[in-house]
């Protein structure tokens, strides 16, 4: 296969495999010579068979640099849309509607189980289709075609389809697949990307009838006719007493009345057959309109429906209807005697599940009154007083009342939480868009704000997806969490309330814009929107090194998630925030003073991390160059200098490895210190004085953080030591007297943790309790920020330290 990689990118990976080359302790002659193969373009074909290692390395790349096995598919798709464009316009073909549904049949066995995560060996592929509006019109504006109407390649804007599913249907990870039938007989092949929990074997049973609203008519992957749905609410099921439904398929269900309806619901329901019992509730409510008077004006018939449909929508999470089915269900309170003592217990349940509801859309004031006027009818109901606790738990975690304790347990899990985002507003950004700014004066080391995911999945959840997505309009290929785009549209779908907040979220892709449209009953949603909003927009759950590199490749693309507010968060590398996650929870912390007004930054690809793949990062995911101090510092640096610096790090990685400070019996031999000096003065030596004056280092800060353990008895160079991390990590530290102060720049990591409380340590032992105890209380501000990192030095008594 012919090589399509451009210079730049063999340089890239060039560099790469010259840093692993010096981690693993090959000799600099023979990194130079790794580094000349994979630049000279000899090592392609050992790219060509490892496609995960630039995308792993350094972001997806443009089509024209990816390589097999996405090369071929993304051929394919190419060759498909060529295929497509050639008879667009001309009269759809009838098909044989036996080899059409066998077709669907063998796909049926065929279908395997996909693997939460790619596997070495397996390959996941979808594709992201040139994008096109949802349909926004009403289904009675529309005019209803036969599929003999149908022309190739063509949108039908203005049309419909009236059809009802025939034989197996077939569902897939990223589509469903099923054949429909019109009026007339004809057959022809659907297929439904990306919302396939909405449809499957309970939403669309055999014989369904449902409309395809402006239906799109195209080719698939092997050149085969179908019609293709992408947005959820292009399609809309048809209930057996629509009028809208051809003559000859209206069933004998119309003589149905009310109460068997409600009947059949139930049955369903205790067969654990949610979409089922929901189909027939809606079923009785339509069949009251139709009925005679008496049965139209029976309240209690029509309240039990409702709310019985309430408490299915729960389970189906669509959470916008089952509220308003609760209250709906409520009666006027008039009944008195036994009846009356009936209609107060019905009326608790009601409540119940609309504060249950209220609850999952994160109305937590509703929430809280609705379990108040439910308990209010029955006092004594346990599972109200349990909700009504949960509800004033998530009401003073909106103050700012979060206990952490009480989470630190959720490792990959969904935690109850509400959010806190007071001392941040969202605003305008000049040459960012909109960013975060405080609203407060913010000290280091403070939380920031608190948030749940809007939407999280995990990688041991059946909703994980991860896969290579090739994005037709962007050209580009990138691994992906597809389950994550799905989840969205999926929430979204059944809950339209939800839909702004979303919508408002940046992504190239403008869609129907951030409103919220609602079209037959139900939300219009814009899939390729919502695409682009959460490939812009979402956080990995995996915690990422402070080399700005994933720790588990797959574990990063696996476990992700979409945050509305902290979507607004602009980047830096040298940030004044850093977010940690607990659980679907993410965190914000203070690396250093915000002040009120200040925009919060945090950095996307963690701290520090070479200049060049930090730029390529940039770039490619995100679209901007980062013009950060440290990126414009950086920048001016000749290149000569910039690989210098990055062998030097790779040699301290190395180094830091193989030689625990604390590893030896006794000190280090004086080789080794003399060594790590070295590695240590040659770093420092990269970095002009002038223009990184103010920027951290925390390489350098590493070697030296080593060199504090490493001298032992040599208590003065300890202390020169200590005070030099702090320095490169851009604390200003004076002398006389001794003082350490934070600053705006300050970048706190375990490093600076260690040398705090070293020097902490130190005052202490010299008759300083003042400046010990101030330099103790830093190091727990640190420990704060840092998280995870700096929990071996939390609570650590500095008195007990050897000086």
């Amino acid at each position: 296969m012919a090589s399509h990689f451009s210079s730049e990118q063999r340089n890239l990976v060039a560099d790469r495999m010259r840093r692993l080359a010096l981690q693993e302790g090959f000799s600099p002659a023979q990194c130079e010579e790794l580094y000349q193969e994979f630049a000279s373009g000899k090592a392609d074909d050992k790219i060509l068979s490892h496609p995960q290692m630039l995308e792993d390395l350094h972001g997806p790349l443009p089509l024209r640099q990816t390589a097999h096995p996405t090369e071929h598919m993304v051929r394919a798709e190419k060759g498909r849309q060529s295929f497509a464009r050639s008879r667009q316009g001309l009269a759809r073909q009838p098909l044989d509607s036996a080899a059409l549904l066998a077709e669907v049949a063998d796909a049926v066995g065929a279908t395997k189980a996909i693997p939460k995560v790619p596997q070495p060996g397996s390959f996941h592929f979808i594709i992201v289709t040139d994008p096109y509006l949802p349909c926004t019109k009403p289904l009675d504006d529309l005019s209803i075609i036969k599929l003999s109407d149908l022309r190739y390649e063509t949108h039908h804007r203005g049309k419909a389809l009236v059809v009802r599913r025939a034989g197996e249907i077939c569902i897939g990870r990223s589509s469903t697949i099923c054949c429909v039938e019109d009026s007339e007989g004809e057959m022809e092949a659907l297929r439904i990307f990306h919302f396939n929990a909405k449809l499957g074997h309970n939403a669309l049973p055999q014989g369904a009838v449902f409309a395809i609203k402006e239906p799109y008519f195209t080719f698939n992957e092997h050149h085969e006719q179908q019609i293709r749905i992408d947005h959820p609410s292009d399609i809309l099921v048809l209930g057996p007493l629509d009028d809208r439904l051809p003559v000859q398929w209206r069933q004998s269900s119309i003589t149905r009345d009310s109460a068997e309806w409600k009947d059949l619901g139930n049955a369903a329901l205790k067969r654990q057959s949610a979409t089922e019992a929901l189909r027939c509730y809606t079923s009785g409510l339509d069949s009251m309109t139709r009925q005679p008077a008496d049965e139209q004006n029976n309240g209690d018939l029509r309240r039990t429906l409702h709310r019985n449909r309430a408490h299915v929508n729960l389970l189906l999470h669509h959470n916008d209807a089952a509220l308003a089915d609760a209250l709906a269900a409520l009666s006027e309170g008039n009944s008195t005697g036994i009846l009356g003592e009936l209609s107060k217990k019905l009326d608790s349940k009601a409540y119940y599940r609309a504060g249950c509801a209220a609850y999952n859309l994160r109305d937590f004031t509703a929430a809280r009154s609705y379990f108040e006027r439910q308990l209010q009818l029955t006092p004594e109901d346990a599972d109200g007083q349990k909700r009504l606790r949960r509800a004033d738990a998530r009401l003073r975690e909106q103050e700012g009342r979060l206990d952490l304790g009480n989470l630190q347990a959720l490792e990959y899990a969904k935690g109850d939480a509400a959010d806190w985002t007071r001392r941040v507003e969202v605003r305008d950004s000049p040459g960012r868009g909109r960013g975060l700014f405080a609203t407060e004066d913010i000290q280091s080391g403070d939380v920031v704000m608190y948030e749940k995911a809007f939407t999280a999945v995990w990688e041991h959840e059946e909703s994980i997806y991860v896969t290579h997505k090739y994005n037709v309009r962007t050209d580009d290929v990138r691994v992906s969490n597809t389950g994550l785009w799905q989840a969205v549209v999926q929430r979204l779908a059944h809950n339209g309330s939800l839909v702004p907040q979303v919508a408002a979220l940046h992504g190239l892709w403008e869609g129907i814009g951030n409103k919220t449209l609602t079209v037959d009953g139900q939300p219009v949603i814009d899939t390729f929107q919502i695409h682009d909003i959460v490939s812009r927009n979402s956080f990995a759950l995996t915690p990422v090194s402070k080399t700005g590199l994933f720790e588990d490749a797959h574990g990063a693309a696996a476990n992700c998630g979409l945050w509305i507010r902290m979507s607004y968060i602009n980047h830096s590398c040298v940030p004044n925030a850093e977010r940690e996650n607990i659980g679907d929870i993410m965190l914000l912390r203070a690396r250093a003073p915000i002040a009120k007004g200040e925009e919060v930054f945090i950095s996307y690809h963690g701290i520090s991390g070479e200049f060049d793949r930090r730029s390529i990062e940039m770039k490619t995911i995100w679209a901007f160059d980062c013009s950060c101090p440290l990126c414009q510092a950086e920048a001016a640096d000749p290149p000569h200098v910039r690989h210098k610096r990055e062998e030097l790090e790779c040699r301290v990685a190395k180094f830091r490895k193989e030689r625990q400070a604390g590893s030896f019996d006794r000190a280090p031999p004086k080789a080794v210190v003399a060594q790590a000096e070295k590695l240590a003065l040659h770093l420092a030596a990269t970095y002009d004085p002038k223009r990184f004056s103010g920027l951290p280092r925390p390489a350098l800060a590493d070697i030296q953080c080593w060199l504090i353990s490493a001298y032992g008895a040599r208590r003065d160079k300890k202390i020169e030591m200590a005070t030099a991390v702090l320095r490169s990590l851009c604390f200003v530290v004076r002398e006389s007297p001794f003082s350490v102060r934070w600053t705006a720049t300050s970048s706190p990591d375990s490093f600076a943790a260690l040398a705090l409380l070293f020097l902490s340590a130190v005052m202490l032992r010299s008759g300083e309790p003042v400046v010990a105890k101030e330099l103790a209380e830093m190091t727990r501000k640190v420990c704060k920020v840092t998280g995870k990192l700096g929990e071996a030095f939390a609570n650590m008594d500095p008195s007990t330290l050897e000086v």
